[in-house]
């Protein structure tokens, strides 16, 4: 194995050639012209660490007989036989680009979401279905779009059948198709505007015990936006600054919803994804309005808190349910979906009509706020003020979905090299998200770690188990929910 002066030698080597080379190709810096600034920075950071099991993807060794019979160990991190001091290895960090306008960036970003296939819409659409139905009552909430790209991560460093599962749910094998579709989604979610925020974190975590083929992580680097640290796993200051560096993405939304984070020695890679996202309301709800209503849960009745106006909003009705989307400053929209009597939340989420209505909607104009509330209607609108979070493995939901071989006996030869097939196995995926709603708007994280105007035409009151779907422009799913129990 190489120990931390041959990484950290490697490591210099993906620096110089970042600060050296613009992080975006040809192709995308026409893309974004001359308002966007395109960059690298080379950024030491106290006590970088690598991550294990949450907001990342954790691998971890397999015991495997050596030639004579015995388990063989990786050894303890102590015992590595260089003594160089430990170094900060924040070794490359993208700089996120700059628009002249928030005008510019929504046009950008909207331009970019129409880049994104419908092969890649259907494995967001699957992996919702498969992460907020049979979840007994509970209340759920994911970020579709921060586990695609960390299953897309894992395409890259998996290779054979474990690879193919993969790649048979995002839906494609073409890895240049891939690195596309991960390109346009992140581009289609930046926002940096003044009156709404989306931005999403990648990061690789590198062992120095380890052996990586440091071409593959520049690239991947490159790809995802991703920033790279390596040092030694394990200890109560790796998981501190995991958590820093987890927290400081989300902007604090889940700092309670991390006591699971562990690092582990003895695992061999980290990759954390994560995604923030701030808006407010284009008509927001006025506090004076508020009222206490009842809302009926499965399991108990709780009085709430009730935002209630005149709104214009989008609709998609559907055999069995109507969703209901409220326009946000950027001409984006908070989608709650709310089935009929005797439906239940399973059925509107497993509904091809709700998912095939948001991508019509998501096909309209949308740059201008004034032409998409003048295609909506007026409704008095009555919903409950709601802060929903949770934190959850979703290896079983994935090993439902065909994903199967990396939680037995992974082939990460792409990354560690031949010689380390069923070596290695992801210990779990570990996936967070909160959303909170109040009369200003929408604001939401999430991260995952694979362990990675006259009268109103009608009514809605989401006074009963409900779902919530954040779009951005054109239809793509950012955040999604169900709330079955409010209080």
């Amino acid at each position: 194995m190489k120990r931390s002066e041959e990484l950290y030698d490697q490591i210099g080597q993906i620096n110089e050639k970042f600060v050296e080379e613009a992080y975006f190709g040809d192709d995308a810096g026409q893309r974004r012209g001359g308002a966007v600034r395109k960059g690298i920075i080379a950024a030491l950071v106290a006590a970088a660490m690598a991550l294990s099991v949450v907001g990342g993807i954790a691998f971890h060794e397999k015991n495997v007989k050596n030639a004579g019979g015995n388990a063989g160990e990786k050894a303890p991190a102590a015992q590595a036989s260089d003594d160089r001091e430990r170094f900060n290895p924040f070794v490359v960090s993208a700089e996120y680009p700059v628009y002249e306008t928030d005008e510019e960036n929504r046009a950008a970003a909207e331009s970019r979401a129409g880049e994104v296939s419908d092969v890649t819409r259907d494995a967001l659409v699957t992996l919702t279905k498969a992460l907020l139905t049979n979840k007994e009552g509970d209340s759920a909430v994911v970020a579709p779009t921060s586990i695609y790209t960390s299953l897309s991560i894992l395409s890259d460093v998996f290779a054979g059948e474990t690879r193919d599962q993969l790649t048979a749910l995002l839906g494609t094998d073409d890895a240049k198709e891939i690195h596309r579709q991960a390109s346009a989604l992140w581009d289609a979610f930046y926002l940096n505007c003044e009156d709404s925020q989306s931005v999403a974190a990648a990061s690789l975590w590198l062992n120095n015990d380890e052996e990586y083929d440091m071409d593959l992580v520049n690239s991947l680097s490159e790809i995802y936006h991703a920033s790279v640290f390596s040092d030694r796993f394990g200890g109560e200051e790796c998981e501190g600054q995991l958590r820093n560096w987890l927290n400081e993405q989300t902007r604090g939304l889940l700092e309670d919803r991390l006591d699971n984070t562990r690092l582990d020695a003895m695992s061999s890679l980290g990759v954390v994804t994560t995604v923030y996202r701030k808006a407010n309301w284009f008509m927001q709800f006025n506090e004076t309005e508020n009222t206490s209503r009842t809302f009926h849960g499965l399991s108990r009745e709780d009085e709430c808190t009730f935002m209630n106006g005149l709104i214009h909003v989008c609709t998609v009705e559907g055999d069995g349910f109507t969703a209901v989307g409220l326009p946000l400053k950027d001409c984006s929209c908070m989608w709650f979906v709310l089935p009929d009597e005797g439906m239940t939340t399973d059925d509107a989420i497993g509904s091809d009509e709700l998912w095939e209505g948001l991508e019509e909607w998501g096909k309209g104009d949308h740059s201008d706020i004034n032409k998409l509330l003048y295609s909506c209607e007026a409704a008095q609108i009555s919903i409950p003020r709601f802060d929903v979070s949770a934190e959850c493995d979703i290896t079983d939901d994935l090993v439902d979905l065909g994903v199967t071989d990396m939680f037995a006996g992974a082939n990460m030869t792409p990354l560690l090299g031949e010689g380390t097939e069923g070596n290695h196995y992801v210990d779990g995926i570990q996936t967070g998200a909160r959303v909170i709603v109040n009369e200003s708007g929408v604001e939401a994280a999430g991260f995952t770690g694979v362990y990675f105007d006259s009268g109103p035409t009608f009514n809605f009151i989401l006074d009963r188990p409900f779902v919530f779907i954040m779009t951005n422009t054109t239809g793509l799913p950012l955040f999604a929910g169900v709330v079955n129990q409010l209080g």
